[in-house]
């Protein structure tokens, strides 16, 4: 089934509100009533079209933008905000790059302690780890780190609160 095929049937299937929110246009068995909102909580709300599951994020964003981009990003980190304007298209490398990941001792992300007592910042893209350069302090290596996201990923970057 095309993409374009795809958002006809969930057209079909469903209606969202401009909070992000699915609901039923098609009674689908005894608990599934018409009106009822749709979405199993999994870390990401999902439904089911047919035999399969889909991401209720998913499925909002083709209906309400017309198209399918590989994958569909929310902009806040919080998987459970479907609205429209918190969507939107990426790839793997890119939703990659905002995944929050455990920061180590140094406090920062991309930011390690070197046993001299020196910082090193380094940063992905994509497969390739970056080496940015040694630093006196921890927040001179976040700084590097943050321009370098930035210069990297725009939009996708999760900085370093440096304060």
């Amino acid at each position: 089934m095309s993409d374009e095929q795809t958002i006809e049937l969930w057209r079909k299937l469903f209606v969202y509100n401009s909070d992000g929110v699915l609901f039923r246009k098609l009674a689908s068995g005894m608990l599934k009533q018409v009106g009822s909102p749709c979405g199993r909580d999994r870390g990401y709300l999902n439904v089911r079209v047919g035999k399969d599951f889909e991401y209720v994020h998913r499925i909002i964003f083709g209906m309400h933008y017309g198209y399918l981009p590989i994958q569909v990003d929310h902009k806040d980190r919080n998987g459970l905000n479907n609205a429209p304007p918190n969507l939107r298209p990426s790839n793997n490398t890119k939703n990659n790059c905002n995944v929050v990941k455990r920061i180590g001792k140094s406090g920062y992300r991309g930011v390690s302690a070197q046993r001299n007592g020196t910082f090193v910042a380094k940063i992905r893209d994509g497969n390739t780890r970056i080496h940015l350069g040694t630093f006196p302090n921890a927040r001179n290596a976040a700084i590097a780190y943050n321009k370098a996201a930035v210069k990297l990923h725009g939009e996708f970057a999760i900085l370093n609160r440096i304060e």
